[in-house]
């Protein structure tokens, strides 16, 4: 997530010595994304990579030298529920001076190639990207520094962003667009969940949550939605309205769900 990417420091020239299939011992994966027929894409803190053999061996498709995102590390990589052809990506520097702009991009072939969104200069840090439930188009980001008023929506795969209306919360952490159901949206944060049945229009806080939340997942349309946070993790049966208490022996930072057994 956002937090975690804006703690490291950057440097002028990374060691180069590869370690493993897709970085140098200074490497580390911010977000991943598994896809059918082994196809696997990696956004690190130098480049992004792409494999197409369950991991045996990794391309450079982006961020690396000479490409799109020259300079530019990567995090908050997601794909459209819609198309798994559709990727997002943010970018913030990592090295000094880099040739790529910082920005949100985007890719229709599941990451062989991108193309460039709205600047980060145009419209302000972005701390995550979340790709829309009501058509292929559609993105969701959050804006740091307008806090309530940070969440924006765009229409036109990231190119332009509008505020759809204000959040519940001074900041959020992440959102879920929920599987199947167009416009019915979750956002945590550390003051708990709130859910919209309306693309962000209004918002109500779900009351069944208790504290802070960071991390939360379903596997598809009509499946549980699990998320973590300060009590345990929860479990939702009925699209993110009530949630219930189903594990408290530990705290997990993240969460995934399996498309095969939910």
């Amino acid at each position: 997530g956002g937090a975690d990417t804006t703690s490291t420091t950057t440097a002028d020239n990374p060691p180069q010595q590869r370690v493993n299939g897709f970085g140098t011992a200074q490497n580390h994966v911010h977000s991943f994304l598994s896809f059918p027929s082994d196809v696997l894409v990696l956004a690190t803190h130098y480049g992004l990579f792409r494999s197409t053999n369950g991991g045996t061996n990794w391309t450079v498709t982006a961020a690396g030298p000479g490409q799109i995102m020259d300079g530019m590390m990567t995090f908050s990589l997601v794909s459209s529920p819609l198309n798994l052809q559709r990727l997002y990506v943010l970018t913030q520097p990592s090295i000094n001076n880099p040739k790529g702009i910082q920005a949100l991009y985007t890719s229709s072939d599941q990451g062989v190639t991108w193309q460039m969104g709205v600047k980060t200069a145009d419209i302000g840090d972005m701390y995550f990207v979340a790709a829309g439930n009501d058509s292929v188009d559609e993105v969701y980001t959050y804006v740091t520094r307008e806090g309530a008023q940070g969440f924006k929506v765009s229409k036109d795969n990231g190119k332009h962003f509008t505020s759809p209306g204000p959040l519940p919360f001074g900041r959020i952490l992440g959102m879920l667009a929920i599987p199947g159901a167009p416009g019915n949206l979750l956002v945590y944060s550390n003051d708990g969940v709130a859910r919209s049945n309306d693309g962000g229009a209004h918002w109500s806080t779900v009351q069944s949550v208790d504290g802070a939340v960071y991390g939360m997942t379903t596997s598809g349309p009509k499946q549980p939605i699990y998320a973590s946070g300060d009590a345990g993790i929860y479990s939702s049966q009925d699209s993110g309205k009530s949630f219930s208490l189903v594990y408290t022996n530990a705290r997990y930072g993240a969460l995934t769900a399996s498309p095969v057994q939910s």
